[in-house]
């Protein structure tokens, strides 16, 4: 009963292709109009696990105690020690500076020339409290021994070769831009850096920043990636159409990937994109599996008919491929039992992806094969040939262990493996 509802399927999707294929741009179309809703950027508090208590008292007290977004500056002189002009003036650009960038919290700059860092005066009267610099000191040696008398300053602020300087500052979190944050930095950096002077700066904000910079370097991996495939794809089945029919599956793929993260309004994660390009090549691996499928069964017929030729292919492939797919599917899935919002998102998009591949490559590739007929490659023959090359003779020798007295051996090598490996994995510290 059931391959007979399987092969009503088959037979309903190849023979009103044009249903099918209208169907599948509907649903392209659809999520197309959801990219406007898409981004790409990374969400720090994605990063930490919403109910766990640590993460909850942060939240009650955020205000009151400080943002974890917190930029880290060092000034750092090459020649002599930090007391002269030059080098405090540089001081006080940098704490103006950090409190002029858009999002920070003008009540957590800290270095030597804020109003938070404070330097204690006895009087015979009174004890004073006063801002340690209110501008470039007059007098360096005093201001050397006041330093080094002040506790909270001296190997704190001012390290204690009084050669280098810190700064900190927090910012606001649904306030800032990382980016921004990153821009003004770099910029305070270019500005006050010179041959006596090197500045370092660190943090979640400027990590973010290095991040985004950089993203324009993983588009172009992708990029480099993608012509991989393709030249791989040549390289095996040196025709248009065994080239050609797997690019389609991908772009759906990735629309409808990005468009269902614009449609729940997720963001799409910079650091966790290698994951997608996972499915992707798993993806191409079901469409890759369906065209040579197609091709020995085309090249077995005698009347040569492609739309029959695509149907009982899609008949063969269906059942175990969609059953590949949703177990990858469920597998990706069950990574959303994590409690960080950043895996509960990658598991729920990439699981949608997974389970899109059911319809974007397993039911879209002999759909678009069926056009093929006036375009049908020549070389079927060398292609459906078993003993060609060296992939289908390496191809053939994994064949072999995978039955006989060969398989026993595989399958008992493949427990001894499974349990060092797993003892092995016990004793591995997360985190």
């Amino acid at each position: 009963m059931e391959l007979i509802m399987v092969k009503k399927i088959c037979t309903w999707a190849i023979e009103y292709r044009h249903i099918t294929l209208a169907v599948i741009l509907l649903i392209t179309t659809f999520f197309c109009f959801q990219l406007k809703n898409m981004v790409i950027r990374t969400e720090l508090t994605d990063l930490y696990p919403p109910n766990h208590p640590f993460i909850k008292i942060h939240e009650k007290y955020r205000d009151q105690l400080g943002s974890p977004f917190k930029v880290f500056m060092m000034l750092q002189v090459t020649d002599g020690d930090i007391y002269n002009k030059e080098t405090l003036a540089k001081v006080i650009r940098i704490t103006d500076g950090l409190d002029a960038i858009p999002g920070v919290n003008h009540n957590h700059v800290y270095s030597i020339a804020s109003r938070k860092i404070k330097k204690t005066k006895i009087t015979g009267d009174a004890i004073i409290t006063l801002n340690l610099m209110d501008g470039i000191p007059a007098d360096m040696d005093e201001f050397r021994e006041t330093v080094r008398s002040t506790g909270e300053v001296y190997g704190i602020w001012i390290s204690r070769d009084e050669k280098s300087l810190f700064f900190t500052a927090s910012f606001i979190e649904h306030m800032m831009d990382y980016d921004v944050i990153f821009e003004g930095v770099q910029k305070l950096i270019s500005a006050e850096s010179d041959d006596n002077t090197i500045i370092h700066a660190a943090g979640e904000p400027v990590l973010m920043g290095w991040v985004n910079k950089n993203l324009k370097e993983m588009y172009y991996i992708f990029a480099l990636t993608f012509l991989g495939f393709v030249g791989l794809l040549w390289l095996f089945f040196r025709n248009a159409l065994g080239v050609i029919v797997h690019l389609p599956p991908i772009i759906l793929g990735v629309i409808w990937f990005l468009g269902f993260s614009g449609l729940l309004g997720f963001n799409v994660e910079p650091l966790t994109l290698v994951i997608p390009i996972l499915i992707v090549a798993r993806s191409l691996s079901h469409s890759v599996q369906y065209t040579e499928r197609y091709f020995e069964l085309y090249h077995a017929q005698k009347e040569k008919n492609v739309k029959k030729a695509c149907i009982e292919t899609l008949e063969y492939i269906l059942p175990p491929g969609t059953l590949g797919i949703v177990t990858d599917a469920l597998g990706i899935i069950l990574i959303a039992v994590a409690p960080v919002p950043m895996m509960q998102k990658l598991a729920y998009l990439c699981g949608f992806w997974a389970f899109s591949n059911v319809i974007s490559g397993m039911l879209f590739t002999p759909v678009f094969i069926s056009y093929s007929a006036s375009w049908h490659p020549r070389n079927i023959d060398r292609l459906v040939d078993q003993d060609r090359g060296i992939t289908q003779k390496i191809l053939g020798v994994i064949a072999r262990l995978g039955y006989g007295k060969a398989g026993v051996a595989t399958f008992t090598i493949s427990i001894v493996v499974a349990a060092v490996t797993g003892w092995i994995a016990s004793n591995v510290e997360i985190g």
